[in-house]
């Protein structure tokens, strides 16, 4: 024993504990003078040992806190048995509880809290890295533990083993971990992107986004992506043949359209922000020239610090060729279809004006008939007011024959103008009468034509409405022609 103990004094009295502040400082050879000396020595090896226990239980405490990690710690006994476990407060505080009065150090303390879906394998990897004495079974997993107040959350757990000289575990230390909010995130960015991906695969559409560093659409810090459907579009099937770098795209557009894109996306840059939907042409891989329609936003990131572009492009090449054939053939049909309506439409405002000149004519004609017709009637009138003064000239005759034959030879002077009168009155009697006669049938013809004309005027005024209807007809059809061009015109430039 003595002689152990000089060995120690001999050890201990090589170390100068005022240089040293690492138990790794120091030496491994000691020497001291005496038992006071060992005394001393020791107690100041044993500060020595506190003073680190406390600086890296400080340390691993501030590092618990600054990454929201708490400790755990198993004593491994024979058949890979757990004989004691230790959970740091960290760890317990995690799970929202305090001390070891409601949170024992024992293992069930901890396996009773996993999700009934994480249980069997989070157990099975913990027997599994205890039995492989290699060290290549790693424990490092993420499981759902059941918090005192606020349901499951995910964790992440890791930890490795202490062998001894044998290979059998002694001991089994690791760090346990809230990534429950990481966890999330990453699922949901996950789920978004296999929904993304699975809408892509079965989309004739291809999307890009640019999240811009300098609000420079060229500048190589931007971030970049194609989805494999836009570059499908192209000819292209990977990032070694069309890498995710704006160039990849900008360069092939068509050089027509190439200044106009560049500038549609920087001027919203530019603004801070917009959306349009436009047409171009970009080169496929097999050095084709391909339509597509393009559907750009621009856009504050949720961070409303850097700008991004996200755009949507939709391959129309069939869509423009068929439109230009649609162009081309329905054009030309829709203009001979106008021409012909044009002249339809001349012919019957001609005819109208005709039928319009025709209608004025026959009405001006009526109007002389009428007058006619008046003048006969005023005609007739007067004959038989010259009818009526004969019957009186012959009567007034008659009684001057009385009287001349009553006065004898004194009166055949009288007599002989009272025959002449008589005879007068008769001639003039028979001659009003053929004239009325005459004025009469006349009059029966000039009322037959009146008729006719009546008769030949409605049929002209019939026509008239008829021809006016067809012009209405043939301006309706026209502005159907005139709507059908304008869908045309819509549709081509589409």
């Amino acid at each position: 024993m003595i002689f152990y103990t000089n060995q120690l004094i001999q050890a201990l009295n090589q170390i100068d504990f005022n240089e040293f502040t690492n138990i790794g400082d120091i030496p491994s050879q000691l020497s001291f003078s005496g038992p006071e000396k060992l005394q001393e020595a020791l107690n100041r090896l044993l500060e020595l040992y506190h003073t680190r226990i406390v600086r890296e239980s400080n340390n691993v405490r501030l590092i618990n806190q600054t990454i929201s990690s708490g400790l755990w710690n198993m004593d491994i006994g024979p058949g890979n048995t757990v004989t004691a476990a230790y959970w740091s407060d960290d760890f317990r505080h995690m799970i929202g509880y305090h001390d070891v009065s409601d949170f024992p150090d024992r293992l069930e303390s901890w396996s009773d809290l996993l999700h009934p879906d994480d249980k069997e394998y989070t157990l099975n990897q913990f027997v599994n890295t205890l039995a492989d004495p290699s060290g290549r079974t790693k424990y490092d997993l993420k499981y759902r533990l059941k918090t005192r107040n606020h349901g499951y959350r995910w964790f992440r757990a890791a930890g490795n083993v202490q062998r001894n000289a044998e290979g059998q575990p002694i001991q089994f230390i690791g760090i346990f971990v809230d990534v429950h909010d990481e966890y999330i995130q990453q699922t949901t960015l996950d789920h978004l992107f296999n929904r993304h991906a699975a809408i892509d695969e079965i989309s004739d559409e291809g999307t890009c986004y640019i999240q811009l560093h300098q609000r420079s659409l060229q500048d190589p810090q931007n971030t970049v992506w194609f989805s494999p459907q836009f570059r499908a579009q192209l000819g292209f099937s990977n990032t070694n043949d069309f890498p995710d770098a704006v160039d990849s795209w900008l360069d092939r557009i068509h050089p027509d359209d190439a200044h106009r894109i560049r500038s549609l996306i920087q001027g919203y840059i530019s603004s801070q922000g917009g959306s349009s939907q436009t047409e171009y042409r970009i080169q496929h891989r097999n050095g084709s020239y391909l339509w597509m329609r393009m559907t750009v936003r621009v856009a504050p990131d949720k961070t409303n610090r850097n700008l991004c572009v996200a755009a949507v492009t939709d391959n129309i090449t069939e869509l423009h060729h068929t439109r230009e054939l649609v162009s081309q053939n329905m054009g030309a049909h829709v203009q001979k279809l106008t021409d012909c309506l044009t002249e339809i439409n001349d012919m019957v405002e001609e005819n109208a004006q005709s039928m319009h000149m025709l209608l004025e004519n026959q009405q001006e004609l009526m109007q002389i008939l009428k007058n006619a017709q008046t003048q006969m009637g005023q005609t007739a009138s007067a004959m038989q007011s010259i009818q009526d003064i004969s019957r009186q000239t012959n009567l007034l005759s008659l009684n001057a024959s009385v009287e001349a034959a009553r006065a004898g030879q004194a009166g055949k002077g009288f007599a002989v103008v009272a025959d002449e009168v008589r005879t007068l009155a008769q001639t003039s009697d028979r001659v009003s009468k053929d004239v009325a006669s005459n004025l009469e049938q006349m009059q029966g013809y000039v009322n037959t034509v009146v008729e006719q004309f009546q008769a030949l005027n409605v049929q002209i005024t019939e026509r008239a409405e008829k021809m006016s209807a067809i012009t209405q007809i043939v301006q309706e059809i026209g502005e159907k022609v005139s709507s059908i061009n304008d869908v045309m015109e819509r549709f081509t430039q589409q």
